[in-house]
């Protein structure tokens, strides 16, 4: 939702109603957008549906192409009867109100490697517009021109946790028979649920029109996300005359059970069990190498017996030392797990159950079944995932 100029009577206003989703098992998504758009006596009424495809170009690292069309209408009324007009007598005024419907497609592609976006797109594709007739049969055309875009963005990732980020972006606007329209911001987040920043916006008239934007938003649980905007003219008369500008925006995930917490404790439990495991390896190497410094006091009395015990408990250390590395190994995939929680919290769910053997901690062996078989049809169907079991 978003007001325009607040101190002019008959100020622009904007409402947009939008839904998207991914589609199970594949690299597309669709969805919806319906807008209303009020400017005096101008309205329009439109709706898109959208596709788009993305094109995995690596499997090691998140480097893909999104393409993305959108097809729709627009309905657009003319209230001429409520115009504002000097000369009630002019021969090219329009008497009465004026409606027509058109179709409309938009398109766009985008690239994304680490934190690098790079967008081009097009909208209102057809640059269609609506015909009226005037009082001396004069025909009158408004036209819905062509808008190009171009957006280019970088998040910095910050921080010894990796929870914050800096994100500048930069973006072009050309519309035919108007001037280019640039537009900067510089975007603060921490940890994917606080955000904040500005921006600054040039002219696209030739008034000065340009003006500064300051944003601020939350996720919520990460399932609601409420989001604002301030805009000031750059221009003081201008602005005086205009007033600010004010955009809402609400957003709400729908499906998809959050196992952020579920996992978390997950991790908890496996550093727990690991610290233990660190433990008990400690202890029974310092109690071997104690036997080892005792048995060593016998060597005179029997030295084969010795060698074979020595070399049966060395072997036992270099076991204990491997599981060490080990150890060690699943404290990394710890790290690897957290960043993965943090960065797709909302990929990750529970799918099925797992059973340890009788007073022990490992997986018994149908569990180790069922989980070769989740991992094959998971790799199957997703070629870009690669699943591993530990």
């Amino acid at each position: 939702f978003k007001k325009q100029w607040v101190n002019m009577p008959e100020s622009p206003l904007t409402g947009i109603l939008g839904i998207d989703a991914r589609i199970p098992k594949s690299d597309m998504g669709v969805g919806a957008m319906f807008y209303v758009d009020q400017m005096h006596i101008i309205s329009r009424i439109g709706g898109m549906a959208s596709y788009a495809y993305h094109l995995p170009l690596s499997k090691k690292i998140p480097h893909r192409l999104s393409l993305g069309l959108s097809l729709g209408f627009i309905h657009q009324r003319f209230d001429f009867e409520n115009a504002t007009v000097g000369n009630t007598a002019d021969l090219q005024l329009l008497q009465n109100s004026s409606e027509g419907l058109a179709f409309d497609f938009s398109a766009g592609i985008n690239y994304k490697i680490h934190g690098l976006n790079l967008g081009i797109s097009m909208m209102q594709g057809l640059n269609n517009g609506f015909l009226y007739m005037s009082s001396t049969n004069d025909n009158i055309s408004f036209i819905n021109s062509r808008h190009f875009l171009g957006n280019l963005s970088y998040r910095f990732v910050l921080g010894p946790k990796k929870n914050l980020y800096i994100e500048p972006s930069a973006l072009i606007r050309f519309v035919p028979n108007a001037p280019v329209q640039v537009e900067g911001n510089l975007l603060f987040g921490w940890n994917n649920l606080l955000w904040f920043g500005g921006g600054y916006r040039s002219s696209n008239n030739r008034s000065s029109t340009s003006a500064v934007t300051i944003t601020a938003g939350i996720d919520i649980k990460r399932h609601v996300f409420i989001g604002y905007t301030f805009e000031l003219g750059v221009d003081n008369q201008l602005n005086s005359s205009l007033g600010a500008q004010h955009e809402f925006m609400v957003g709400v995930r729908l499906g998809g059970k959050n196992n952020t917490k579920e996992l978390n404790k997950r991790i908890k439990l496996l550093e727990k069990r690991v610290e233990e495991d660190i433990k008990i390896s400690r202890d029974t190497e310092e109690g071997l190498q104690r036997q080892i410094d005792s048995l060593g006091n016998i060597v005179n009395e029997n030295s084969t017996k010795h060698d074979k015990i020595e070399n049966k408990l060395q072997n036992q250390v270099e076991k204990l030392l491997h599981k060490e590395k080990e150890i060690i190994s699943n404290e990394k995939e710890i790290e690897k797990l957290r960043e993965l929680v943090k960065n797709h919290p909302l990929q990750y769910k529970k799918i099925g159950s797992l059973y340890f053997e009788n007073g022990s901690y490992k997986i018994s062996n149908d569990s180790k079944k069922i989980l070769s078989v989740i991992k094959n049809v998971i790799e199957q169907e997703n070629p870009s995932v690669k699943v591993y079991l530990y």
